[in-house]
């Protein structure tokens, strides 16, 4: 998942001149860039009579070999209710945290190693009311981590590959008020690791 204050811009692709981006882009494609590292950096803070706050940090380096940014930030929802006569709850109450670290490095003249990780946590409650009341408590959690080595083979061709691990996990816990029967707790993560290359010349 990205953030949008990460995004630099979003392409947009169609027709054939898509399959430039791969045998299998024959319909279009949406390109998103990142932000590159880059030199300063800002904060973005937003709040309102809600209870509703926001606030994003980012900070860019670059010097004669290396790159890189870091930016992070969070999120608190408040949630609300149209009908205070009932038990349940309308908005859903929660917050957010993430951060990015991006680093690219040049090793020599013609070998240079990038370096991602990312994280993210999503929480959010609310409750739901009918037969009985159930407190409602979800959880996401998502870790990911890179490397991107480049290698310059002669004045016209470069070899890049990368290799990604991405941890998710997924929680949700059912608490029913005034009785255990109908608690649930569900569980799910998953752990994906992917690599690729691409050569150009």
């Amino acid at each position: 998942r990205l953030k949008a204050a990460n995004i630099e811009r979003i392409e947009i692709v169609k027709g054939p001149s898509s399959a430039l981006y791969g045998s299998d882009a024959l319909g279009g494609v949406v390109n998103v860039i990142t932000r590159d590292g880059g030199k300063g950096g800002g904060v973005v803070a937003r709040a309102d009579s809600g209870r509703n706050f926001e606030a994003f940090a980012q900070l860019g380096y670059e010097g004669a070999r290396s790159s890189g940014s870091l930016s992070g930030g969070g999120t608190l929802s408040q949630g609300y209710d149209l009908d205070t006569s009932t038990p349940s709850t309308d908005g859903i109450t929660g917050n957010t945290r993430f951060f990015n670290v991006h680093h690219r490095q040049q090793l020599s003249p013609a070998m240079s190693l990038g370096a991602t990780l990312d994280y993210s946590l999503d929480d959010s409650s609310r409750t739901d009311a009918g037969a009985a009341v159930f407190d409602i408590q979800k959880r996401i959690e998502e870790v990911r981590a890179g490397v991107q080595p480049r290698l310059a083979l002669g004045e016209h061709s470069e070899l890049s590959l990368n290799g990604h691990f991405t941890r998710y996990e997924d929680q949700y816990l059912q608490d029913q008020r005034g009785s255990s029967a109908n608690d649930r707790l569900e569980k799910t993560t998953d752990t994906l690791y992917a690599g690729g290359g691409q050569f150009d010349h």
